[in-house]
């Protein structure tokens, strides 16, 4: 997501306001992850705003830890978990599901730039990808393009709007809401194909099992 310069409750007020025009109608059936950034301490929920890339090793450990909260505390429909990056972090998201493609439904660039030649984007081979453009973000991505980069190994599907990544037109975000509504993923695919990229983003601690715990009811 693009920063808002805010931290703590005020930080946690903005995303919901944020997430709820982004989202609208799904806000009420979805289960929706929003990373922020380290916790600062003190008696309530108190996070900053990460500084940096989600792609970096700090942005990793964070969204991580909020992919560990999903795992470990909540019900959820493994087929159907979408990856979406708002703005600058659109290429984050093409950049993660590209280490992480059998995690995703789809993937979601809400008019980020989308990587040159080092995006691997062949293992997104069975994860749909929708591009939103927005024209508000200032960016000049031709979609034509990405369409070819992607015809090989999966669809795209292009939006385009007026507004910016948090605040697209009514139009643009019942297209967003009616694709995201419509993705599944098959859990059990007959073949796979996936290619290594960054050594960083297959060492990520939330995949490994430290310890085994052995007792009979674990």
């Amino acid at each position: 997501k693009p920063a808002v310069d805010l931290s703590g409750a005020d930080l946690l007020k903005a995303m919901t306001e944020q997430a709820t025009v982004v989202y609208g109608s799904l806000m009420e059936s979805t289960i929706i992850l929003i990373p922020l950034g380290p916790d600062a301490g003190g008696r309530k929920p108190n996070p900053a705003e990460m500084s940096e890339s989600w792609a970096s090793d700090a942005g990793l450990s964070v969204m991580f830890m909020c992919m560990r909260v999903l795992l470990e505390r909540m019900q959820f429909d493994r087929a159907r978990v979408l990856l979406d990056g708002w703005g600058e972090a659109g290429q984050d998201a093409f950049r993660v599901a590209t280490s992480y493609p059998s995690w995703f439904a789809g993937v979601i660039n809400r008019g980020g730039e989308v990587g040159g030649e080092d995006m691997l984007l062949e293992n997104l081979t069975g994860v749909p990808v929708l591009y939103v453009a927005a024209g508000g973000e200032g960016r000049d991505v031709d979609t034509k393009a990405l369409e070819e980069r992607l015809s090989s190994y999966t669809t795209l599907t292009v939006v385009e709007h007026d507004g910016t990544a948090t605040s697209p037109s009514s139009d643009a975000a019942a297209s967003i809401m009616q694709w995201a509504s419509e993705r599944r993923r098959e859990l059990a695919p007959t073949k796979i194909h996936y290619k290594l990229g960054d050594l960083r983003f297959q060492s990520v601690n939330w995949l490994k099992a430290m310890v085994i715990n052995r007792r009979a009811n674990a």
